[in-house]
């Protein structure tokens, strides 16, 4: 993709970032400069449609713009060279080069290394170096060197000079003079207002100015921009942003959309993240608490009557119906890992939660059993494939019905508030709690869809297969249907 000249028209954060508008020019490496506080990062976020009110226009569109952010959450467990491979898939990049760019930014020797043990300068390169794999026209960093020690910034620049086809904007704290000279275009920001932008040499000449009114001299070129900068009032010093913020410019036309990997590759990334996670993280603890858990219940309940079977069974499947709140710790840490890589474009949200719930079913079948094998062991209220079969049907109907809720809803909230809901009403309509005869006739469906009253039936019967758990399992599906439609 060719470079592209970035356009804005009366771009602003109302209240945080005055209007402004002005140009990049195409290929050009542009430093956005200013005090803490003055509205960079807004400005950044702005430009690349990731700011939640902001105002006014910009070209390109979105789709076009990569944005490095200052912080982003990483994925649980992850490493190194995962991480930057699993962006380079999901921008439909070959795995050569996630390597040269992880090489090309220092981290070629961290690969297999996990990226919560990196320090601070090694987090922001590799989120440079994912964020160079997007192929956007344009890419944005946000303070890209902060915490990096001068060779190591000289070297990153090095990496973004080398770039071609690409018009790439940092933002920058207080830049040393060599670092300075690196830019051919500055935009200079200060209290919430675009200064002005342009080449180097007419800031730095603007700032001169300005300081000297104030008698203040013997600074380089960036220390007199930062001076300047650090002093700067709206209306102060002759200095006014309309005159010197640049000429409104039409929007760029549009440009041929980059390239991206298909749902199919999304979600087969998406798999093998999540199974790297599950595997090193997730599933032993998981697998050892359902197995004490088993153990326990079968000791209590190993001196019980025939008649209590069905309860123990029925205690069994209630906790199936509550598992997935066992995944909602991970859930919530996965929240914020989402919402950035959403934002970012890597996948869309039909293809996370097709993953996730294949993940979910997967891991949890063997929670599953390790729970239900010790009860069966003691009790043997039932044949153990019926006995694993519904316990795993009614694991597949709360898993469905959960992310179904947490994704189609808006949020892992909604994941919590179904769990407790699917509990609630398994708990109401199994019998034990007030005979189902007493229910009225209107929550009837309350009884008819209870999986611990249908385990009852169905152990009975000898039989695990009922019209009514295939009719709870159809219900489950067509909600994941919606689900997948809506994204």
């Amino acid at each position: 993709m060719a470079p592209a000249e970035v356009h804005w028209r009366s771009l602003g954060v109302p209240g945080l970032l005055h209007p402004s508008s002005g140009m990049l020019p195409a290929g050009a490496r542009v430093a956005v400069v200013g005090p803490s506080g003055c509205g960079k990062t807004l400005f950044l976020r702005a430009l690349a449609g990731r700011q939640r009110g902001a105002s006014g226009c910009v070209a390109p569109a979105a789709d076009a713009v990569d944005l490095c952010p200052q912080a982003a959450p990483w994925a649980d467990g992850a490493r190194v060279g995962e991480t930057v491979e699993f962006h380079a898939k999901c921008r439909a990049q070959p795995a050569a080069a996630a390597r040269r760019v992880l090489a090309n930014v220092g981290l070629g020797r961290c690969s297999g290394r996990q990226v919560g043990a990196l320090s601070g300068g090694q987090s922001t390169r590799l989120r440079v170096a994912c964020a160079l794999l997007g192929g956007g026209s344009v890419v944005l960093l946000d303070e890209p060197l902060s915490g990096l020690d001068a060779p190591t910034a000289e070297g990153l620049l090095d990496t973004v000079a080398a770039l071609s086809g690409t018009t790439v904007v940092l933002s920058l704290h207080q830049p040393s003079q060599r670092i300075w000279a690196r830019f051919d275009h500055v935009v200079m920001l200060a209290a919430g207002h675009v200064v002005m932008h342009g080449p180097p040499e007419l800031c730095v000449a603007v700032a001169r100015r300005g300081l000297a009114r104030c008698a203040v001299g013997g600074l380089s070129d960036a220390e007199a921009v930062a001076a300047f900068l650090g002093g700067w009032e709206p209306g102060a010093g002759g200095v006014h942003p309309a005159e010197l913020a640049g000429t409104s410019l039409p929007p760029a036309p549009p440009r041929p959309a980059r390239a991206r990997a298909g749902w199919c590759a999304q979600t087969g990334a998406l798999l093998a993240r999540g199974e790297r996670a599950y595997r090193r993280e997730n599933f032993l603890p998981r697998v050892g608490a359902a197995l004490a858990l088993g153990v326990l219940t079968a000791l209590v309940c190993a001196r019980a009557t025939e008649w209590d079977f069905g309860g123990v069974v029925g205690y069994v499947v209630m906790l199936q119906a509550v598992f997935p709140l066992v995944s909602l710790g991970a859930l919530l840490r996965h929240r914020d890992v989402f919402r950035a890589e959403r934002a970012a474009g890597l996948y869309a949200p039909s293809a996370h939660f097709a993953a996730h719930v294949v993940l979910e079913l997967f891991y949890s079948a063997a929670a599953v059993a390790a729970l239900v094998l010790p009860v069966w062991a003691a009790l043997q209220p039932a044949p153990l494939p019926d006995l694993l079969s519904f316990c795993l049907g009614v694991h597949l109907f709360s898993n469905f019905v959960t992310q179904t809720a947490g994704h189609a809803l808006g949020g892992f909230q909604a994941c919590f508030n179904a769990s407790v809901m699917l509990a609630s009403l398994n708990l109401l309509g199994s019998g034990i709690v007030v005979p189902v005869r007493s229910i009225p006739w209107a929550l009837g469906w309350v009884a008819t869809t209870s999986p611990a009253r249908i385990a009852y039936d169905c152990l009975d019967f000898g039989s695990c297969v009922h019209w009514e758990m295939g009719v709870a399992v159809a219900l489950a599906a067509l909600g994941c249907l919606a689900a997948a439609v809506r994204f």
